[in-house]
Formats: structure tokens, C-alpha cells, sequence
């Protein structure tokens, strides 16, 4: 049995006992891509976007938790008087509508933008015109989206949640999640400390260089094998 993080293999083996002897651990890795500089942001030139924003990437769903973005967004928006939008891209898996109630609740429709699916290949160039990239998801069993954006380079905010800090070590930002007080923290941290964002930025990168395909291929391939033998 292969897991892509030990929190996964972790789940696994509670439900079932025998699973332990049998199960390794296996992490995706992120495209090159992401890593790519050069001709990476021409392909935005069509897609309506801020000069300044907060993204989040994945899908409009409950377990990804946009409410507690939302809210921290529109009070570090208020109280620091910042002039950075918030970009959401990604499909509706179930929860825009609630997601944009909340946002016309909270009479802050100019300053959310709901970009949808996003194409792959677009995908490098809209990391790396974020000032963070913020992922509040509450349930995940590794988190791509986690990855990609430290492989481009963009600092990153980021749920507690025990996968997420398997991926970002000391390299992410993390807050109590569902904590809209701890993520508004975590966003005046970063967005107010050019520093502070540099360094996370840096941090990443390096971090997600030792996630790569070629990595996550051998290791299956010598599950692939123990299990022939």
C-alpha cells in the first residue's frame, strides 16, 4: 500500500490494523514548471486580474474552508487599510454560492474576484504574481496546491492541519485552522514584512526542490518490486 504522507498512512492504518507492516510512504512530487521563470507570465495577459493580491488555488468546497479566509482577508483589509485584493481560482465543487453570499455580506465585492477553473498551464504564472498564497483547507491527505506554490517562488499561508506541515516543514507559515483571528495574524505578518515574505519565499522554493517525480517514480518502482519478490 502506498500513502502520500505519513498523516495519510497514519488514518490508514487506525482503520486497518494490519495495514502498518504493509504500507509506505510515498510523496508526490510538483511539476518543473513550477520552477520555470522565463516566458511564465504572457499567458495572463487576458485573465482580469488585481496589481496586488492574496490567492488561494483548489477547489470552492467545504473541507477547503474559504469562510475563515474571507473573514481574516476582510479584517486585515479593514484594519490595515491594505490595497490587496483577494483572487480565488478554482472550479465549484459545492460551495461558491455560500462563499459569495458571504462576500456580499459582508459588502466586499470589489475587493474578491471568483477566477473559476483555471488551466495547468496557466497555473505557474498566477502563483507567481501573488503577493501569498493562502491554503485554509481543513481535511487534505497531502496538498498540491501547497507545493506548487512554494515551488514558484510566492510565500505561503497555510493551515495547521498535519499534511500540510509534512510538505512545509519550517518553509510555510502555518495558523490555527479554522482560527479567522490566527490567519488574520498570519496575513499582517507576511504582508506587512517584506522580509518576513522573502525569506518564507526563499524558504519554499528550496523546500520544494526535494518533491520531485523522479523521486516519487524510483521509490514506487522499489515498492513495485519488494512486492514481486
Amino acid at each position: 500500500i502506498i500513502a502520500p504522507s505519513e498523516y495519510t498512512k497514519e488514518r490508514l492504518c487506525r482503520q486497518f490494523r494490519d495495514a502498518e507492516a504493509k504500507t509506505r510512504v510515498i510523496p508526490f512530487g510538483v511539476d518543473e514548471i513550477f520552477f520555470a521563470k522565463d516566458g511564465s507570465e504572457w499567458p495572463l495577459d487576458e485573465m482580469p486580474l488585481p496589481e496586488r493580491f492574496v490567492l488561494y488555488v483548489g477547489g470552492v468546497e467545504a473541507k477547503k474552508n474559504l469562510e475563515t479566509l474571507v473573514r481574516a482577508f476582510f479584517a486585515t483589509a479593514l484594519s490595515k487599510k491594505l490595497d490587496t485584493d483577494l483572487v480565488i481560482a478554482g472550479p465549484d465543487t459545492g460551495g461558491e454560492k455560500r462563499i459569495r453570499r458571504l462576500v456580499e455580506g459582508l459588502n466586499f465585492q470589489q475587493r474578491v474576484h471568483f477566477l473559476g477553473y483555471v488551466k495547468s498551464e496557466l497555473l505557474p504564472a498566477l502563483y507567481r504574481r501573488a503577493d501569498v498564497f493562502v491554503f485554509p483547507s481543513v481535511a487534505e491527505g497531502f496538498g498540491f496546491p501547497v507545493l506548487e506554490a512554494m515551488a514558484s517562488g510566492v510565500p505561503v499561508i497555510a493551515s495547521g492541519i498535519p499534511a500540510l506541515r509534512e510538505i512545509g516543514g519550517k518553509a510555510v507559515r502555518f495558523y490555527t485552522p479554522g482560527h479567522v483571528a490566527s490567519l488574520r495574524e498570519a496575513l499582517e505578518d507576511v504582508l506587512g514584512d517584506k522580509n518576513h515574505a522573502r525569506n518564507l519565499a526563499k524558504g519554499g522554493a528550496e523546500r520544494a526542490k526535494l518533491y520531485t517525480w523522479e523521486k516519487c517514480a524510483r521509490a514506487t518502482f522499489d515498492v513495485y518490486r519488494e512486492a514481486c519478490s
